[in-house]
């Protein structure tokens, strides 16, 4: 992902909060829904090549998202790009609502600017245990 003339990028991913179980919503007609409570939050912290913290307001536009429900027992393997469309496509039915979040900026608790990825509108349709598999991406072009 970018970089700053001469120096890389470096990406952390912070889980801020994360549910620990929540009630499944309906299927059907009638859909009840249940968001996930508390809502999913993932701090993004990018760092330049003397490790300092930079606030990415140029790439706000840039970064996104996604959080992919998938069983809790899965283990991560590398498997092909199609299989992977195929697992991320059946895994998408296991949610209702928005599984992708842009970048938010917003004051944390001591009121210093960082940058959010908030999953707030997320409700589960079958009941299991579950994990959420999360991407970053960057649009280029």
């Amino acid at each position: 992902m970018g970089s700053l003339p001469g120096l890389p990028i470096y990406f952390n991913l912070v889980i801020r909060q994360q549910p620990l179980q929540s009630r499944t919503c309906g299927v059907g007609d009638k859909v009840d829904r249940r968001p996930i409570d508390p809502p999913l939050i993932i701090e993004l912290q990018m760092h330049n090549g003397y490790h300092q913290l930079l606030l990415p307001e140029e790439y706000m536009t840039d970064l996104f998202m996604t959080a992919v429900l998938v069983p809790a027992a899965r283990t991560t393997t590398t498997s092909s790009s199609t299989q992977q469309q195929v697992d991320l496509s059946l895994h998408s039915q296991l949610t209702v609502g928005r599984t992708v979040s842009s970048l938010y900026l917003f004051k944390d608790l001591d009121y210093i600017p960082k940058c959010f990825f908030v999953f707030s509108d997320l409700s589960i349709r079958v009941e299991g245990r579950y994990r959420f598999q999360l991407s970053l991406f960057q649009i280029q072009g």
